[in-house]
């Protein structure tokens, strides 16, 4: 079986023929298609690419340097993940900072104590530091 490593991709390390695989709509793709992922199958590996069986017909390519699908013309593209679980985790982290986010934006001064405070930039500090960091 077929193996390659995957260079400068968050959600996925490698990826072998046969693997099956859960894709995250971007941009467009994430309005037209199904947004809880699509499940693909590895169908093959080139020197640049591979490539994922498309349920709508063809195939999804993806470069093995950067592992994501990225159409900039008509603003679509795909993130693959190694499972479903991985996808799952991944959307609940970015959830999650969207309302981590959120907060801060409309936080002030007034509303939140200093020992609050201290106690995110001592995470945020850490998380600098490498430690817990897990990107």
């Amino acid at each position: 079986m077929e193996t390659v490593k995957i260079i400068n991709c968050r959600t996925l390390s490698q990826v072998s023929v046969g693997d099956n695989l859960v894709l995250r709509p971007l941009g467009n793709a994430a309005y037209a298609k199904n947004t809880a992922g699509v499940p693909v199958k590895v169908t093959r590996i080139a020197r640049k690419y591979f490539y994922a069986e498309n349920p709508y017909g063809g195939e999804y390519k993806f470069p093995i340097d950067g592992g994501r699908f990225y159409d900039y013309d008509s603003n679509y593209g795909y993130l693959p993940y190694p499972s479903q679980e991985a996808f799952d985790e991944d959307t609940e982290t970015d959830r999650m900072l969207i309302e981590i986010r959120q907060y801060f934006r409309n936080t002030y001064r007034d509303n939140i104590s200093s020992e609050t405070i201290r106690e995110i930039y001592r995470l945020i500090e850490k998380d600098k530091k490498g430690a817990g960091n897990e990107h």
